[in-house]
Order: structure tokens, then sequence, then C-alpha cells
């Protein structure tokens, strides 16, 4: 598997953005949030998390500015 589609744990990605897992778990019920649901698991592609970190600006609707 190539570094852009690996499949990042919630706690990873969390600990990438600077963000609590909570946090994650939120967007992601929100529909604010790309990812893969397992049973039991929810994964986010690395690539997905480039491109959604690449569409997010201070002031976005994520961050309550």
């Amino acid at each position: 598997m190539d570094n852009e589609s690996e499949l990042l744990r919630v706690s990873q990605v969390a600990k990438l953005i600077n963000v609590s897992p909570a946090t994650i778990y939120t967007w992601v019920e929100q529909g604010k949030f790309p990812c893969y649901k397992f049973v039991g698991a929810i994964r986010i592609r690395r690539s997905d998390l480039v491109e959604w970190c690449k569409t997010r600006k201070r002031g976005s609707e994520l961050d309550g500015n």
C-alpha cells in the first residue's frame, strides 16, 4: 500500500491535525470529515486527509469563526 492510500486511525489523524479524537468523531457524525466506516472502526485515507486539510482555512465552519 502506498503512503497516500494508507488508512489512518482516528487517534493518528487527531494527533496529525492537533485536535482530540472526540472532535474527529463529531465531524464524522456530522458528515464534515471523509472516512471509511468498518464494523467497529473508522479509518481515514491519508490522501483524503491531505485534500480535506487543503480545503480548510481559518474561519471555516469547523473552527466556529
